[in-house]
């Protein structure tokens, strides 16, 4: 969909609506190693963290998928809102992921 404002003024075709998880799932796969990449000198302390990222950079994408097809069925949500809570969500989770990993670290 294009947006003027608050007002669609074109809609992609039905078979749109499946290019996007393909699409998602492409970004992920690269995705992946450009964080590995970012991360690297830290992946040795905290393995998980990357893929903790990756997945819920696919999750944020999916969940937008979900708002444009609820969105078609007459379901207006507020979607800036509720990606921003997901981001958060997430630099909540990796937090609480490289804390809990520490504390295991310093216990050994």
């Amino acid at each position: 969909m294009q947006w003027n404002g608050t007002i669609v003024i074109w809609y992609a075709d039905k078979i749109a609506i499946f290019c996007a998880p393909i699409i998602s799932a492409i970004v992920v796969i690269f995705l992946k190693p450009l964080i590995d990449s970012f991360f690297r000198n830290y992946l040795n302390l905290f393995p998980k963290l990357s893929g903790i990222i990756v997945s819920g950079i696919a999750f944020i994408l999916y969940s937008c998928e979900l708002y444009t097809i609820a969105f078609c069925f007459g379901v207006v949500l507020h979607i800036e809102y509720i990606i921003f809570l997901e981001f958060l969500f997430l630099a909540i989770f990796c937090f609480l992921y490289i804390l809990k990993t520490r504390k295991n670290l310093q216990k050994q």
